[in-house]
């Protein structure tokens, strides 16, 4: 009885695990069709940029008050990451971005409405991304943070998940352009 009761807690830890991966994922590839569905074209590239490549190689990278950007367009500089996600999210966060086998984008799991969508078109405009990192805060609203680039420009993103599924941004810097 014993073993029985140990495997069917291994069962449902395992499952709980594996819905926890599986709702993470489709909030990253909501935010993924809904910047998509915003534009007119749905030309991105097939694989994520890495977070390191582009300056963001631990938590404190993240945090829009601690960088050191000089973007007057800016929205929202001067946000606290803690304040917004709370403490715990550092390991969270470092272990993420530290991830190598999250590269290639899954085409099936872009939303059906972005049906314009494809992949390294040649003579178009690419728009490229970072894995979205999604972040539940201590209150219970969802976040993410992106990196997007296109036609030279690459910004900074933190997403808020508000009503119906869509999501608002709620801080934009931009890191660099060419």
């Amino acid at each position: 009885m014993l073993k029985v009761n140990l495997v069917l807690k291994l069962v449902l830890v395992t499952f709980g695990l594996f819905a926890q991966q599986v709702t993470a994922q489709t909030l990253e590839y909501s935010l993924i069709s809904q910047l998509l569905v915003e534009r007119d074209w749905c030309t991105i590239n097939n694989r994520f940029i890495s977070w390191e490549s582009q300056g963001f190689a631990e938590y404190e990278d993240f945090n829009p008050k601690k960088a050191d950007y000089e973007d007057l367009f800016a929205i929202n500089q001067n946000l606290v990451l803690d304040s917004l996600i709370g403490q715990p999210y550092e390991e969270k966060i470092d272990s993420i971005i530290s991830l190598k086998n999250r590269n290639k984008i899954k085409r099936k799991e872009i939303d059906s409405n972005c049906k314009k969508v494809k992949f390294n078109q040649a003579n178009t405009s690419v728009f490229y991304f970072t894995n979205p990192i999604v972040l539940k805060s201590e209150r219970g609203e969802i976040y993410a943070l992106i990196i997007e680039s296109f036609e030279g420009e690459t910004i900074y993103c933190i997403y808020k998940r508000i009503e119906m599924g869509f999501w608002e941004k709620i801080h934009k810097t931009m890191i660099s352009i060419e």
